[in-house]
């Protein structure tokens, strides 16, 4: 007989996880999806797979790993209707972060195969910028609809 941890299980059927954030996009009443991006975005551990920490809590340094991570729990929820007024915190926090010429730059840690780079390569460190911008823009977009 198998046996199965009850973190294990927590972790398939638990409704932060990144699955069910996906699936329950464009499925909720308002009420119920105000409330349910509000246990996301308050949740201690995150959207798992995603980001381990609770989403209110800002990254405290812009150029990190940390915030990579970050800006992909805010991508999972800009999917949701509410997520521009719930996350408009995150929103004014990224946009302090722009460089003189409007950019982003998230340094060249962020490089992860996944999201990054865009480009061919990042040897030129207006590339790597271009790519954070292009990111970050389009996450903006979707937060502002």
């Amino acid at each position: 007989m198998l046996r199965y941890s009850n973190r294990w299980i927590r972790q398939i059927l638990d409704i932060s996880q990144f699955y069910m954030v996906n699936l329950l996009q464009e499925m909720l009443d308002d009420k119920t999806e105000a409330a349910f991006v509000d246990f996301i975005i308050n949740n201690n551990d995150g959207i798992y797979y995603v980001y381990d920490s609770r989403i209110s809590i800002i990254p405290a340094e812009f150029t990190s790993k940390q915030t990579n991570r970050y800006l992909s729990a805010l991508e999972q929820l800009a999917g949701f209707s509410c997520a521009g007024e719930k996350l408009s915190f995150a929103v004014d926090w990224i946009n302090r972060h722009r460089d003189e010429k409007g950019e982003w730059d998230l340094g060249p840690s962020v490089k992860d195969g996944i999201n990054f780079p865009l480009s061919d390569s990042w040897r030129r460190p207006e590339d790597r910028r271009r790519d954070c911008t292009a990111r970050i823009e389009k996450l903006l977009l979707q937060l502002n609809k």
